[in-house]
């Protein structure tokens, strides 16, 4: 996996880009997958999957700086021990300020600063979570036209908080109360959960 992003990064710095202008405002979609096993109850869980979808708005204040909002929702399923299928849905907001470290003719390769939050819930088991972060994630667009571009991030570098609650129901309705388990992290990121791909029109 790393391997071929390792590539397509190079293919994609190697062939020339499409550089948004000053004063643009740019409109577009992102997507992601996300992977994680859980503990609930002190019991690790098995494999949870997650689809990250956003929409964004930025616009180019000047030739090395912009500024935007992603906003969108994160889905998760799963099969749990402790109750069966259970899926969770998440809300994310993400301001942003961008700036360019490269341009090309038909692109350009960025920083992303901002801070991301995202709640969410399980809709059978009814437990909630909260995640906070805070950092750096590089990326880069490649211009398939004048109004279109492809675009895509890899990699966090920063702070991240995680306040899950561990009260929750099981399929048999018995009630589980595990407290709030608070987790903090710093440093560098990069699993399946920190690459997005998506698509930008500029106008």
């Amino acid at each position: 996996m790393k391997k071929l992003l390792f590539t397509l990064v190079l293919v994609l710095c190697v062939f020339s880009m499409n550089a948004q202008e000053v004063g643009q405002t740019w409109v577009g979609a992102n997507i992601g997958m996300t992977t994680h096993a859980p503990k609930l109850a002190g019991k690790s869980q098995k494999d949870v999957t997650g689809v990250k979808v956003l929409g964004e708005i930025g616009y180019n204040q000047t030739d090395k700086f912009a500024f935007g909002l992603k906003f969108g929702v994160v889905t998760t399923s799963g099969a749990y021990d402790l109750f069966d299928g259970d899926k969770g849905y998440n809300f994310v907001v993400a301001p942003f300020a961008r700036y360019y470290a490269y341009k090309f003719d038909r692109g350009s390769v960025f920083v992303d600063g901002g801070v991301e939050y995202t709640h969410g819930k399980n809709k059978k088991s009814k437990a909630e979570a909260d995640y906070f972060n805070v950092g750096f994630q590089p990326g880069f667009n490649f211009g398939i036209s004048d109004k279109l571009s492809l675009t895509a991030r890899v990699g966090f570098l920063g702070y991240k908080h995680i306040n899950e609650d561990q009260a929750f129901l099981d399929n048999e309705g018995h009630y589980y109360d595990g407290g709030t388990k608070k987790t903090n992290t710093w440093g560098f990121d990069f699993d399946l959960s920190q690459i997005q791909f998506g698509v930008n029109y500029v106008f």
